[in-house]
């Protein structure tokens, strides 16, 4: 062997050797890129579904007091989202705002998804915040249809 081929065979040792880290950096940012949005995706679900139960809960108080409705509220709210993030969001926090003259509720959660490979870089965690906002409202249910022909036991 000349040494213009150990010359040739060395450089294309590191220009694999660099193409190899290169390789693994980008593999790395994917997967954690996808972990932190699938943690966000989940919060998203998890924050709405709160809000819908804790919205329709305005409809089935049956107190005329408005604290007890809030705390009636806030309470489906809790039990909801307490069932709901079981599913890989246990360290999710959640904030409700309600409002009993107008039947809404906003609700706010946040996390730290915490990446694997990012923290050989120094990254500890990523804030992730979801909000979702519903209004109650109660729908008028008539029976005046006189198109329709009802059919009724003798």
């Amino acid at each position: 062997m000349t040494i213009e081929t150990n010359k040739k065979r060395a450089s294309s040792i590191v220009y694999l050797i660099v193409f190899f880290v290169i390789f693994i950096a980008f593999a790395s940012f994917a997967v954690d890129g996808t972990i932190v949005l699938e943690h966000r995706a989940k919060l998203q679900n998890i924050t709405e579904m709160t809000t819908l139960a804790a919205a329709a809960e305005f409809n089935y108080s049956n107190t005329a007091d408005d604290s007890q409705i809030e705390a009636a509220v806030r309470k489906v709210a809790e039990d909801t989202f307490a069932v709901l993030q079981q599913n890989g969001l246990q360290y999710a926090k959640m904030s409700a705002n309600v409002s009993v003259t107008s039947n809404r509720i906003s609700i706010t959660t946040t996390m730290v998804s915490e990446p694997y490979f990012l923290a050989l870089l120094g990254v500890s965690g990523i804030n992730l915040e979801a909000k979702a906002c519903a209004v109650s409202e109660e729908l008028p249910i008539t029976a005046n249809y006189t198109s329709i022909n009802w059919l009724t036991p003798k």
